[in-house]
């Protein structure tokens, strides 16, 4: 074993001779307070980075937000120890993404996003060289016209971006380069700063559902997934959903799926909560739905909470008494348009009420967090307007007494 050597250079500590994943040189930096940061010195530090620091997820936030600000030009490289992300940056708006990991690759994206079948995704990579990318070979087979291939580059950067708020915390390292020339530049229909409370918001809805599944239970397909899941294998299968749904079926415990799964865990995870909130799987908890009280200062949400359930309630009572069933499934699907669109982190429970885990991560979030208060505020009323609405559509007469009688609340 080579002999371990430490010498001091312009305040950086190398340290050489480690028999550690075969790095012959490591070095080591201080970071903000009493951190410090060691490096293999194959993964340097960027030449031309102006700043690099590890922070919690929130943090990364806000760091976003203060580049859009500046308007602010040049590569963002994020670090989560298991993937190397690169967000390219021009006045201040995203144009383009890169990742190391296997998964983040076009083809593996637009699979999972139902754009290409295995089989596809299977022909097109064998005929890609160093010479002929994936998305050429898609265009030059016919599977893909130019404007499927923006739409699927799109995707991917979006993919990318997002995949770093599954993270809680981050290494990043901001590069600002004015004459950056960038490898491709995307256009997207929304500014960035949008973008990235979207993709903060999915990030906490992801993190709330981790969290959920410490008391799972069971995970098995609903009615609706189970007759995807038959539809699909009567037509020959190879799509991305009904592949997760062949392994969910097949496994039922979370860790059984995860290695049946060929993805990363954190997209694994992901998926599962895609699948969720699509209804198309079940996730069975080992929570009892003991009350769970509110501080003073959140009782605007208490009050929105125990509105709802007590609509719920009623209304589920009047669809009884008419001789119908309350459809459960429009809430599901209204809630899944709203994490879709706002990352809405509210899960409902079989008969539609709003999960006891549900509602602790909801009052965690919103204890030190006016803005979380804010969101969660909008996320209730929205859900109880809907329940109003579906109410009286569904039940002309007794849906307009319930209406009239519970719509003053929520004015």
């Amino acid at each position: 074993m080579p002999q371990t050597q430490v010498t001091v250079d312009e305040n950086e500590l190398r340290i050489s001779g480690l028999d550690l994943q075969d790095s012959q040189e490591w070095v080591a930096r201080g970071l903000q307070g009493h951190r410090l940061l060691v490096q293999s010195s194959s993964q340097e530090i960027h030449q031309n980075a102006q700043s690099f620091s590890y922070c919690d997820i929130e943090t990364f936030v806000g760091v976003l937000q203060g580049l859009v600000g500046q308007r602010f030009t040049g590569v963002i490289f994020v670090d989560n120890t298991q993937a190397a992300k690169s967000l390219y940056l021009r006045q201040g708006q995203l144009v383009f993404a890169r990742s190391n990991l296997m998964d983040d690759r076009l083809g593996e994206v637009i699979y999972r996003e139902g754009m290409i079948t295995l089989d596809q995704m299977t022909e097109a990579a064998v005929q890609v060289t160093r010479t002929k990318k994936f998305g050429k070979v898609l265009i030059e087979s016919g599977q893909f016209t130019t404007t499927d291939l923006w739409d699927a580059l799109k995707m991917q950067v979006k993919s990318i971006f997002q995949s770093i708020f599954y993270n809680q915390q981050v290494f990043v390292e901001i590069e600002r380069q004015a004459d950056l020339e960038f490898p491709t530049s995307i256009t997207f229909d929304k500014p960035f700063n949008i973008m990235i409370e979207e993709a903060a918001a999915s990030g906490r809805m992801y993190h709330a559902f981790v969290h959920r599944l410490a008391h799972l239970r069971s995970i098995d397909l609903t009615e609706e997934g189970g007759q995807l899941h038959s539809e699909s294998t009567e037509q020959g299968g190879g799509t991305f959903v009904d592949d997760m749904l062949s392994i969910v079926e097949g496994a039922q415990q979370l860790g059984a799926i995860i290695e049946r799964s060929k993805l990363v865990e954190a997209y694994t995870l992901a998926t599962l909560l895609n699948l969720m909130n699509r209804r198309l799987i079940n996730v069975e908890l080992n929570i009892e739905g003991t009350a769970v009280e509110a501080g003073f200062e959140m009782r605007d949400i208490k009050s929105l909470l125990d509105a709802y359930h007590l609509l719920l309630k009623t209304s589920s009572r009047a669809f009884a008494e008419e001789g119908q069933a309350f459809p459960v499934s429009d809430l599901h699907r209204f809630l899944y348009k709203r994490f879709i669109r706002y990352g809405c982190p509210l899960f409902l429970t079989s008969d539609g009420a709003i999960a006891i885990e549900s509602v602790r991560n909801l009052y965690s979030r919103c204890k030190n967090s006016p803005r979380e208060q804010d969101n969660m505020l909008a996320h209730l009323r929205s859900l109880l307007q809907f329940v109003l609405q579906i109410t009286g559509d569904l039940l002309p007469d007794r849906g307009r007494q319930v209406k009239e009688s519970f719509q003053d609340m929520f004015r």
